[in-house]
């Protein structure tokens, strides 16, 4: 490999990664703010709330995630997949009635 195409496979990785680091924060912090979500724990990057959950018993989680943060509705993100929780038939009723609608 001559000087050359060493400079050329910097160049290709390093555009690369450019492009891959602005879509990553692009999609991160440069979307619109139109939707908001119901409350959340907080969460690590990539992986989300995955490591707070407990494997097994994860309804007994989710109902006392949601009396920690005194909602009804938990919004989740688990390795990128976005998960709402409804713990109440009134919160599944609610929004049955509001999907019906639109």
């Amino acid at each position: 490999m001559n000087l050359n195409e060493k400079f050329d496979v910097i160049f290709i990785v390093s555009v690369s990664f450019g492009l891959i680091l602005f879509r990553s924060l692009w999609y991160r912090f440069g979307r619109s703010r139109k939707l908001r979500h119901p409350p959340s724990p907080l969460s690590l990057p990539i992986v989300g709330n995955l490591f707070s959950m407990p494997p097994g018993t994860e309804h007994i989680a989710y109902m006392k995630l949601g009396q920690q943060l005194n909602s009804d509705i938990i919004y989740l993100k688990m390795l990128g997949q976005s998960i709402i929780v409804l713990n109440s038939a009134q919160a599944a009723s609610d929004l049955f009635e509001k999907r019906e609608k639109v």
